[in-house]
């Protein structure tokens, strides 16, 4: 099995990169917060250059896709990988779900785009694995502290463009610019010009087109067609003369496979190839998860924490009575979001269930408050998120369709206390089985 090169890299670097690690662990403890604040800026970059320096050209051969965006990334980036794998190709795979080279498991994500080398030292070992391509997830938090920089972008995927973060990077603007930065990665390589893919029903992504233009990528617009079709079980889109049933459902994931489709066919996979890759995806962890134990209601787990993401799960499911737990990812963030999220839950669901979520140090019951401000009294509010749980399957009839969004495929709720083992599909299956449908397990 390929190890990680953080966990065990045999290289001459290794013992090097170790004592920086240590080095940094120890000494920021010591340095004033506002003193650290303002050094921020410069300890990111001087450890993205020394990634580029230390790894990029021991993995030179590597070719690389990245996939960036407000929302739909990480399906994206699966959908991607499945398709060149359909090709033939040798694939790694670095997401907010999972790290894994050709098929292999490595290792459940901290972060979607780590920082500290681990992502060079990972791209390396996909390398000596005899990967053709590494598909990676970037995050604007990841370009803020230039952790792209070493990385030489063969071919990028813009999904969308959405107000997120905001707190984080002080505007829309300054948010939209972190994503910019990422597109300014694509290298030509070999005399042939990068590629850039973007969402064109996406009004925001022209700027990443234009750019994209300027820097001499090749563009590709995806629009959504007519050959579509979406239900509750899934999607039917056609790609090219090829067609494929996929069994994530919702319009948003027809254009994610849209998406993951035109950066295979820039590959030179084959369209016929590119759908029987994809159409092995039968699940994403925490997207549109189905729970399935013989209830005779519908039980969905999805990461959506924004107004429009809810939107998307919650409109999924259209013609069913549908019963929404959820809360507002990420305490002390993107407070703006909380009473639209309450708005749309209000507007698409039978029954709201607020429930606490990643308060981080911010009070759980004071985010909730803020989502309750958006539903014209509709939620009810239980702050214990298995109790929360427990009483919207309890509530569920046959032919209902129970959705629990937020936290995904996350392993742990994360409070001012400290972190908290958690899986939302995991605590579904066991209080469905206090039910008396299905196992325990």
């Amino acid at each position: 099995m390929v190890r990680l090169a953080g966990n065990g890299d045999k290289s001459a670097l290794a013992p090097y990169t170790r004592r920086v690690d240590k080095i940094l662990n120890t000494i920021r403890p010591l340095i004033p917060r506002r003193l650290f604040r303002a050094a921020q800026p410069a300890y990111h970059y001087a450890l993205a250059l020394a990634g580029k320096i230390l790894y990029q050209r021991r993995y030179r051969r590597l070719r690389i896709l990245g996939v960036t965006g407000t929302k739909g990334k990480t399906t994206v980036t699966e959908l991607a990988a499945a398709a060149l794998s359909g090709g033939g190709l040798k694939v790694a795979v670095a997401n907010g779900i999972r790290f894994a080279v050709d098929g292999r498991y490595e290792r459940k994500a901290k972060q979607s785009m780590p920082g500290r080398l681990e992502l060079p030292r990972f791209l390396l070992d996909a390398a000596g694995a005899g990967c053709d391509w590494a598909v990676v997830e970037m995050t604007s938090e990841g370009a803020a502290q230039f952790r792209h920089l070493p990385i030489a972008l063969d071919a990028l995927v813009v999904t969308n463009l959405a107000p997120e973060h905001l707190e984080a990077h002080g505007s829309f603007e300054a948010y939209r610019e972190a994503k910019m930065k990422i597109v300014r990665a694509l290298r030509p390589r070999d005399g042939k010009a990068p590629t850039l893919i973007v969402n064109g029903d996406d009004l925001e992504c022209a700027a990443f087109a234009d750019v994209g233009k300027k820097l001499g990528a090749s563009v590709v617009e995806v629009k959504f067609n007519s050959d579509v079709e979406t239900d509750e079980r899934g999607v039917s889109v056609k790609i090219g003369n090829a067609a494929v049933r996929s069994p994530l459902a919702g319009t948003h994931n027809a254009k994610n496979i849209l998406l993951a489709a035109a950066a295979a066919r820039a590959a030179g996979v084959s369209d016929s190839a590119i759908t029987h890759g994809i159409a092995a995806v039968t699940k994403i962890p925490g997207r549109g998860e189905r729970v399935e134990q013989g209830q005779p209601f519908s039980v969905v787990v999805d990461y959506a924490h924004t107004p429009d993401s809810l939107e998307a799960i919650f409109g999924t499911y259209t013609g069913k009575r549908r019963i929404c737990v959820f809360g507002s990812a990420g305490g002390g963030r993107d407070r703006w979001k909380r009473p639209e999220m309450g708005s749309v839950a209000a507007r698409l669901c039978d029954v709201v269930i607020l429930t606490e979520d990643d308060s981080y140090n911010e009070d759980p019951a004071e985010i909730i408050a803020e989502i309750a401000a958006g539903t014209a009294g509709k939620a009810q509010i239980v702050l214990d998120r298995r109790e929360a749980i427990r009483l919207a399957l309890s509530l569920a009839k046959p032919g209902d369709a129970v959705i629990v969004a937020g936290m995904g495929a996350q392993e742990e709720i994360r409070r001012a206390a400290g972190p908290e083992p958690w899986s939302d599909a995991t605590v579904c299956r066991g209080e469905l089985a206090k039910l008396g449908y299905g196992s325990r397990k």
